[in-house]
């Protein structure tokens, strides 16, 4: 057949990144269910100014124990781990633990000797050990793993952890640094929804009966949110015996809606939105739980 048009191949990868981001939500035989609210733990400190005042804290400083007096983080990072619903004796997988934001969060509410942190990458590896030597200097009791995460199917786990590498919204909006948008990191970018539909999967399969895993990412992509939870409930369906339901987190978007502006019109999941008033997020979460 004659040729009727040929395409650099600049043009073929800006089809397949219009392609990637594009999401058709379809009906999924997965059951979402309503949990009982889980109640804010007191172990849990967190400090963030009212709504409406945007004001910089200061940055952290050493306290008289010689260890930093609090982390910055955006304050709705916190949310994937109150869904986690976490217990003192969890045993909790950090499947993607660096820089170690959300890892110091869960560590105020489980026992170190429950925890498991991985991240496949040395460099964010170093990082996260450096944050926990200044904030959890007992962090030898922490297991820490270096592996791909896609390859962890360990059944061990009650509570997992999937922040997932995604777009980083806000950092790609502020930084040129290592931008993810630089024509260089193209492929990288194209890659992202099957990689985190590989990553949910594993913490999936890392998750005791009766567990859940939360999926979280920092992006506002309908691909990346959304659509990974639908495609990996497809794919579990098909391809596995595992049995799973979607917990409903209406509780959640409920409860800090005077902190946060929420996205109403998720499927599977919540997403914080970020505004004027309240310049926190993105933030996507979901919560599954693993029935057998």
């Amino acid at each position: 057949m004659p040729v009727d048009k040929v395409y650099s191949e600049k043009e073929i990868l800006k089809m397949a990144e219009v392609q990637q981001s594009m999401f058709e939500p379809r009906d999924i035989q997965v059951s979402t269910v309503m949990p009982i609210p889980a109640t804010l733990p007191e172990e849990l400190r967190m400090f963030a100014f009212n709504k409406g005042d945007v004001s910089t804290f200061p940055a952290p400083k050493l306290d008289s124990t010689n260890l930093v007096g609090y982390y910055l983080l955006d304050a709705s990072s916190i949310l994937p781990v109150i869904a986690l619903d976490l217990q003192p004796h969890d045993s909790v997988l950090d499947l993607c633990a660096a820089p170690g934001g959300k890892t110091l969060a869960m560590l105020q509410l489980v026992s170190a000797d429950y925890m498991t942190c991985n991240d496949v990458s040395t460099a964010r590896l170093r990082r996260l050990k450096e944050v926990l030597k200044w904030y959890y200097p007992h962090y030898s009791n922490v297991d820490i793993l270096q592996r791909d995460a896609r390859q962890m199917h360990e059944c061990l786990y009650s509570k997992v952890l999937v922040d997932a590498p995604c777009n980083t919204d806000r950092h790609v909006v502020l930084e040129d640094e290592n931008n993810l948008f630089k024509p260089s990191r193209v492929n990288e970018r194209l890659e992202l929804p099957r990689r985190q539909k590989d990553l949910l999967l594993a913490g999936i399969k890392c998750c005791k009966p009766g567990g859940s895993v939360v999926y979280s990412t920092c992006t506002l992509s309908p691909a990346q949110n959304d659509g990974v939870i639908q495609a990996v409930v497809e794919e579990i369906w098909q391809q596995t015996s595992i049995d799973i339901v979607i917990q409903d987190l209406t509780w959640m978007a409920s409860k800090f809606r005077n902190t946060f502006k929420f996205y109403r019109n998720c499927r599977h999941g919540q997403l914080v939105l970020p505004c004027l008033t309240a310049n926190f997020g993105p933030m996507y979460f979901s919560k599954i739980t693993r029935i057998k």
